[in-house]
């Protein structure tokens, strides 16, 4: 079934209060347009448990609408979650909304947690206010999951936390950051779940040992500098792989030669 084209303050599509919880397994949550925050669902106490469906829409091959996403004035123009609130995705999708302030996809202030095939569209990202993070479950499937806006880049901040042990080490590289306007190095989560910017600033490393090469803040374009010890010549090697967080070494060059240098 579909839920579409209501408005509403908050909640155009579903609003859930009351320690109530909506189980979506199929259908569409779409084309609903509030005042103020949660486009398609405002979770205010209670949990929206998603193991299918979309909220927002699909798109067809020509990459144009089927039907029109969820929109929100303020924030969370597919699914707004307020401090009690609690979504849980392991299936469906969330995509094609927009919130003129925060989380075109989701806007969270309560409980996230993301396993299975579930997917937040690259168009609509995830905003988490301070303190509060994704937890990750075993995924299935490959490719972007997520794309987390923080409320504060600063760096060491958790944005995932796990469901199982060793989940977030296992799936992190599926979630990718927003990039702040005027950025400059990449912003990128390491294993651990935490936010990481990547490093464009010479590496020193001291030939012929490499393992203080860290893959997880080397960029593309980085100058990494050897530092050869006495009757040896020194080189400045650059950075040639363009997404390094994903390799356990790194590929340096300096024009004319090439090394595969090995950061595990």
């Amino acid at each position: 079934g579909t839920i579409s084209h209501n408005t509403a303050k908050g909640g155009g599509g579903v609003n859930i209060a009351g320690n109530s919880t909506l189980s979506v397994t199929g259908g569409t949550i779409s084309g609903n347009t509030v005042t103020t925050d949660g486009g398609g669902v405002y979770v205010f106490k209670g949990r929206l448990a998603m193991t299918g469906g979309t909220v927002g829409s699909a798109k067809l091959n020509d990459n144009t609408d089927l039907i029109g996403g969820n929109t929100a004035r303020a924030s969370g123009g597919g699914v707004y979650v307020a401090e009690e609130g609690t979504l849980t995705m392991s299936g469906g999708a969330i995509s094609v909304n927009t919130a003129e302030e925060s989380g075109g996809g989701i806007f969270s202030k309560g409980s996230i947690s993301l396993s299975g095939s579930a997917l937040v569209a690259s168009d609509n990202d995830v905003y988490l206010l301070t303190n509060k993070t994704i937890t990750v479950g075993a995924l299935t499937g490959s490719g972007t999951v997520a794309t987390i806006t923080p409320q504060v880049y600063t760096a060491g901040t958790p944005v995932l936390t796990d469901d199982a042990s060793g989940m977030v080490s296992a799936h992190y590289a599926r979630f990718a950051v927003t990039q702040p306007t005027g950025a400059g190095a990449a912003w990128i989560i390491d294993s651990a779940g935490t936010l990481v910017q990547k490093n464009t600033a010479s590496v020193s490393v001291t030939f012929p040992s490499y393992s203080d090469i860290d893959v997880q803040q080397t960029t593309a374009g980085a100058v990494v500098t050897f530092t050869a010890p006495s009757g040896y010549t020194s080189y400045a090697w650059t950075v040639d792989d363009a997404a390094v967080s994903a390799l356990s070494c790194v590929t340096v060059s300096d024009g004319g030669r090439t090394l595969r240098v090995n950061t595990a």
